[in-house]
This record gives structure tokens, sequence and C-alpha cells, in this order.
């Protein structure tokens, strides 16, 4: 029989997320932070506080991802926990630079989402008066 509070095996399913097609997002944050409330040694709640935090800066979650990383004490997790933040600080440098250009849509289309659709509105060809 499986043991319910078994770390390891809340890990390996938080682990399954990776390769799980299409993402399923709100699942491994789930399954992480499943695996954080069965961990038992600091080893395993830096394991799982890592993959939680990545897992938080995929699905945009960043004050959340701060916090987990803030929890990390350890140096030997000093250098996973600096990519991390890295990362994390890129993803943000990235979302503001967006922000500010605006969408990357050229400005003769329209593209609108309705109900799970894209429709692309362009303009016909110019004319000109005679």
């Amino acid at each position: 029989m499986l043991d319910a509070d078994n770390y390891w095996l809340a890990a390996d399913v938080a682990l399954s997320y990776y390769i799980v097609r299409p993402n399923r997002p709100a699942a491994a944050l789930q399954a992480w932070e499943r695996a954080l409330e069965r961990a038992r040694t600091e080893e395993e709640r830096v394991e799982a506080r890592l993959h939680l935090a990545r897992t938080q800066i995929n699905t945009g979650l960043f004050d959340a991802a701060r916090d987990n990383m803030a929890q990390i004490k350890d140096p030997a997790h000093a250098e996973a926990k600096q990519r991390l933040m890295r990362r994390l600080e890129s993803v943000c440098a990235e979302q503001a630079a967006q922000r500010s250009r605006g969408p990357d849509v050229p400005d003769q289309i329209a593209v609108t989402i309705k109900a799970g659709l894209i429709m692309a509105i362009m303009p016909g060809p110019a004319t000109t008066a005679q």
C-alpha cells in the first residue's frame, strides 16, 4: 500500500508535471505544494521549495516564488536559488518591456479571442480614389 504522507511519492508525482503535455500548471502547483507539506527534512523542504518556486515563476506567481526562495537559507543551495532569482528577474523584466511596448500585433491587424477561437481581422487592400 502506498503511503499518502510519503514525500518522495509526492515529489515523483510533482516531477511528472514537467513532462505532461499539454501543460497543467495548476495541477503542478498543487502537486509541489503537497510535496512541500509532506517534506520531513530540511533537504526535502528545500527541494520542494525550489521546484515550487520554478513552477510559480512559470505561472506568473512572482511574489509567491520570491517568498519560497526567501525561506531557503542553506548556502549549499545558494547557486540553485541564484539561478532561479535570475530567471525570475529576467521574466519580470521581459513582461515589463512587453507592457511598455504594447502587444506584438502590427497596427493594421486586430486580433480577437472569443470562445477559444482566434480571429484575425485584416484590412482589405488599399483602394485609390480615381
